[in-house]
């Protein structure tokens, strides 16, 4: 267990016990996380506390599902993206199973239930029918080498269903068996 679980099960403060959260990311040397924990915490406090100067955010009442689903619709309501609020809910679900850890008494396994909290993919990655034309008809030679490079690896991944580049450059001659390529997949060592 790390420092927070073990010093401050007692907590009772949302705002406190966050803040020792983070530093505990910071001296772990993670600032993405640092990142994302202190932006839950400003926006749980601009929910919780629009308007009031001296605002209380007892864990106890912070995490009930009426409390959560608020704070859900309030988001909504400002217009955040569904990554956003994911992104804020999950982090809330981390800090609440750090202060009430599965098996406790009174964990609730069922908090989070009827909260958003999946992620949704925007990143259009797929090449267009053209798009892919247009790569396989280049003209070589117009190219620099680096592009060339870049060219015959991109066109040779495809041609070989997709594979991935630290497939690809990981091959040797020896993985060339007669008209076939039989390699392991680096990712799963899974014999392809």
């Amino acid at each position: 267990m790390n420092e927070v679980e073990t010093k401050d099960v007692g907590t009772t403060d949302l705002s406190a016990y966050m803040m020792k959260v983070i530093e505990e990311l910071r001296r772990d040397r993670k600032p993405p996380a640092v990142h994302i924990y202190a932006c839950t915490l400003r926006s749980f406090i601009r929910f919780s506390c629009s308007g009031e100067e001296e605002c209380s955010m007892l864990m106890q009442e912070v995490f009930t599902p009426g409390r959560l689903k608020e704070y859900e619709q309030w988001m909504l309501l400002r217009k955040l993206t569904q990554n956003t609020i994911s992104t804020y809910m999950r982090t809330l679900r981390a800090v609440y199973n750090r202060w009430m850890p599965p098996g406790m008494v009174d964990y609730n396994p069922i908090l989070f239930k009827e909260l958003y909290t999946k992620v949704e993919s925007r990143t259009k990655r797929a090449l267009t029918a053209g798009q892919m034309r247009q790569l396989e008809t280049t003209e070589f030679c117009a190219l620099s080498l680096p592009q060339q490079r870049v060219l015959a690896c991109f066109m040779l991944m495809f041609m070989l269903r997709g594979m991935p580049f630290i497939d690809l450059a990981h091959l040797r001659k020896q993985n060339l068996q007669g008209r076939r390529i039989v390699y392991r997949r680096h990712k799963t060592g899974k014999l392809m």
